[in-house]
């Protein structure tokens, strides 16, 4: 993968100070509302691609779950261990490919939350469906996806085309209709955010080149624009998120009961 050599990330703590932290910090806003039905303590989650996941640390000591992983890369999993003994987390993380996973994963989970996966995939409705078999009946999947069809989608294909090419660009609607056509209920599906340009990836780029650098400075001012912007929005009023705009969607469905 192309981050291999990367410098593990610490795990997500919505709790930490400082403006780059509003992004987790809003995350962890939305995923609380998600979970207010419900309790969480003790029940079974599953990260899809979780490869260096900084999310299964947070989401066991913040909810309680009882965690799990699931990623096709050996070295995105060793790390994956790595980020949760260094948090001192238990889980168990499994080396597998979502469409062919050890029989014992299917249908034992109460939440499967992925973070980038859906939108690699052609057939998006066949993917989500591949991620409900993991859940019990009624188990809540969580989907999270860039936005490539607004403004973050073209100025990935501006900056690092062979990093959107690997993106199928879903609308909201889209992704809301791909769900409902895997089986899902949707409870709710919607841009997330009103800007945030560190979702464009510059990984694979020869940063030897001029070009790249001036890539890599223009990007950094974005990014701390957008930053900017959230802060004035925590003092003021939140900017509704749009097509436009958003750098991500996320949708919130449920497996239907009755299904096996």
């Amino acid at each position: 993968a192309v981050w291999a050599d990367d410098k593990l990330p610490e795990a997500i703590n919505p709790r930490a100070a400082g403006l780059h932290n509003l992004y987790n910090r809003r995350v962890d806003a939305f995923l609380r509302q998600a979970f207010v039905s419900m309790d969480t303590t003790g029940k079974k989650l599953v990260e899809i691609g979780c490869a260096r996941s900084a999310w299964l640390p947070y989401l066991a000591r913040e909810f309680g779950f009882r965690i799990s992983g699931l990623d096709y890369s050996e070295h995105g999993c060793e790390q994956a261990r790595r980020i949760l003994s260094r948090s001192g987390v238990a889980g168990e993380i499994i080396c597998a490919d979502v469409s062919a996973p050890p029989a014992g994963l299917l249908g034992a989970f109460d939440v499967a939350i992925s973070f980038g996966v859906v939108e690699h995939f052609h057939d998006t409705a066949g993917c989500l469906r591949a991620l409900a078999a993991f859940l019990k009946p009624d188990g809540m999947l969580i989907t999270q996806i860039p936005n490539m069809t607004g403004l973050i989608g073209r100025l990935q294909r501006l900056t690092n085309p062979a990093t959107y090419e690997v993106h199928v660009p879903l609308t909201r609607d889209q992704l809301l209709i791909a769900h409902e056509q895997a089986g899902l209920r949707v409870a709710c599906c919607d841009y997330f955010l009103s800007t945030g340009f560190g979702v464009v990836s510059l990984h694979g780029l020869d940063n030897t080149k001029p070009s790249t650098r001036f890539k890599r400075r223009m990007l950094s001012i974005m990014k701390r624009a957008s930053v900017l912007v959230w802060a004035a929005e925590d003092a003021t009023i939140p900017l509704p998120p749009s097509r436009l705009f958003a750098p991500s969607i996320f949708c919130v469905a449920r497996r239907p009961t009755g299904t096996t």
